[in-house]
């Protein structure tokens, strides 16, 4: 709430209704401080002040347009009267009317500077409006006028922080807290202070302090936990907190930052533990649902993540996010078909859509349903979604349909509208590979590597084109190392081998096409690298075993089957 102090107000409509049992002289004085300011001459004084009184009524009644037209027709009876502009203001306030506020405000104190409700009513008002500056001025008024309160200090203290005098707060808190040492809310306001300054130490010991002298404060252990785990240490937080809950069990923004935390320790058995006891206050809370989830998701535990999602999905259907988790938690359990009626429910044009349309076209793919999946993706080019992935799957499913000029085709408008998109730019690269139009795909890699100078795929393609045609052999090396470095995986540990192994280095390149096999030992290419080397080091046997062990994968391998013939006897 902006305006804090409605003494004023009330005294307001106790006079009113008292006037109901009394004949009233409107010469009589207002109660508050208004006392013997409502008119200069007897012209319409009556009507005034009744129009006044009036307004009061009705604001309390929650009439503010019928409250405000009272005021203004009063003011027109009596411009300077500074308590019927301060009390417009207020109305202004409570209405969200901000500017108009602040114009009743200064008109109230144009009449009488003096008038502190005003003052520190505008002070609230810049406060709330990002003004500190202003806001500035007018509280320090209000802590001039009414030393003995708190509030003024607080607000003040926290213009001056919004301001960047920070030396300043820390003054204004201090002498609070001086005025009054057990003042919780000075203690609490340098502990923000601190902690936003990144003083950490002193915020700890400012919190500190709040929980010595009282022990269920519960602010001050939410706070102090933020201050550990901001000075990475989240061992301390999880004490704060666990002594917060002692506190108070039910205070359930402490257990999420608990299993929060814990999940960051990948502790989720008590993670989970913490999600339960909230789902036993809320059964139906939705973040809890949704983390108990993901953590069975995370540890492949697909029947239990199911089941939460389900669950969440049950009280909160418009979570399309959760939709999208339970439709990757049924296709890991071979549910393809419940996946996809699940999602095909998501809200079009919602949050997190565009990844639901692509997990959807992924889902109509595997499933074999290509022509359904190209008329849904398709439907949906013209809206938001229509993403830079949405083309290069259309492509992928156009390829997947045998009409491969229209998969080029979806590249090319998908590039047009996002030139720059790499993934597109690959797939471009990935198309011309398979015409056999390598200097085309080498020119696109190298477009990629412009707007990515670390796209180890683009790199690797390179090294390895250069490698199969026996040319630009050193600088392939150079590549193929550095694409490694970036992005240690098995198609690239084969890249470098096959690169020493052109380049004659065949103790080298049996290093990693070894490591190639490894990781991927079902590929036959990975696994000619291999067997080649091993002929090439004189190593027959096991270039043999090798060769007939890519034959199991693909028996009409010509090429295999040749070496295999002109291969020696020897060992």
């Amino acid at each position: 709430m902006i305006f804090r102090n409605m003494t004023f107000f009330f005294l307001l409509v106790l006079c009113v209704l008292t006037a109901c049992s009394r004949t009233t002289d409107y010469r009589d004085p207002l109660p508050g401080d208004f006392s013997g300011v409502l008119l200069d001459s007897k012209e319409g004084q009556e009507e005034a002040y009744f129009l006044f009184m009036q307004a009061a009524l009705l604001f309390e009644e929650g009439k503010l347009d019928e409250a405000e037209t009272s005021l203004v027709e009063a003011l027109r009876l009596d411009p300077k009267a500074s308590f019927i502009h301060y009390f417009l203001a207020l109305i202004y306030t409570r209405k969200g009317e901000l500017e108009e506020a602040v114009a009743a405000g200064k008109n109230a104190l144009l009449h009488d500077p003096e008038l502190i409700d005003a003052h520190q009513l505008l002070g609230e008002i810049f406060l709330a409006t990002k003004k500190p500056d202003k806001a500035v001025i007018h509280l320090k008024k209000v802590v001039e006028a009414r030393p003995e309160e708190e509030e003024p200090y607080l607000k003040l203290g926290v213009a001056y922080v919004q301001s960047g005098e920070l030396s300043q707060a820390t003054k204004i808190f201090k002498d609070l807290r001086k005025k009054n040492p057990n003042s919780l809310s000075a203690m609490l306001a340098l502990g923000r202070l601190y902690r936003q300054a990144g003083l950490f130490s002193l915020a700890e010991d400012s919190y500190r302090d709040i929980l010595l002298r009282q022990e269920d404060f519960l602010p001050a252990f939410l706070e102090l936990g933020e201050v550990y785990e901001r000075m990475q240490q989240p061992g301390n937080a999880l004490d704060v907190y666990q002594e917060g809950l002692k506190a108070d069990p039910e205070r359930m923004n402490i257990r999420f930052r608990i299993a929060r935390l814990l999940i960051q320790e990948n502790r989720w058995d008590e993670a989970l533990e913490q999600y339960q006891i909230i789902l036993g206050y809320d059964p139906g809370n939705a973040e809890a649902l949704q983390k108990s989830g993901l953590i069975h998701l995370e540890r492949q535990n697909w029947e239990a993540a199911e089941k939460f999602f389900k669950e969440l999905l049950e009280g909160r259907p418009e979570l399309d996010q959760a939709r999208y988790f339970l439709g990757i938690t049924l296709e890991k359990q071979d549910k393809s078909e419940e996946a996809l009626k699940i999602l095909l429910e998501a809200k079009s044009g919602g949050e997190g859509y565009p990844e639901i349309l692509i997990h959807i076209g992924y889902l109509y793919h595997g499933l074999n349903r290509v022509a359904e999946g190209i008329s849904y993706l398709e439907s949906h080019l013209g809206e938001e979604s229509a993403t830079a992935g949405l083309y290069r799957l259309l492509s992928i499913l156009y390829e997947a349909d045998g009409r491969e000029q229209k998969a080029f085709q979806m590249l090319e408008k998908g590039l047009e509208k996002f030139p720059r998109d790499i993934d597109l730019l690959y797939q471009k690269g990935m198309v011309f590979e398979k015409q056999g139009k390598r200097e085309e795909a080498v020119s696109i890699m190298y477009d990629i590597l412009q707007l990515d100078a670390d796209h180890s795929d683009a790199m690797n393609y390179i090294a390895y084109s250069f490698a199969e045609s026996g040319m630009q052999l050193d600088k392939a090396l150079k590549m193929a190392r550095k694409a490694l470095e970036l992005n240690n995986v098995g198609h690239i540990q084969d890249t470098l081998g096959w690169v020493y192994f052109k380049m004659g280095k065949y103790s080298e390149a049996l290093k990693y096409l070894e490591m190639a096999v490894d990781g991927m030992p079902a590929d036959p290419t990975v696994l000619q690298h291999l067997g080649d080397n091993y002929a090439a080091m004189g190593k027959y046997r096991e270039a043999r075993e090798i060769y007939e062990k890519i034959l199991e994968i693909s028996p009409e391998n010509k090429d295999v089957i040749e070496k295999l013939m002109h291969l020696p006897d020897q060992k």
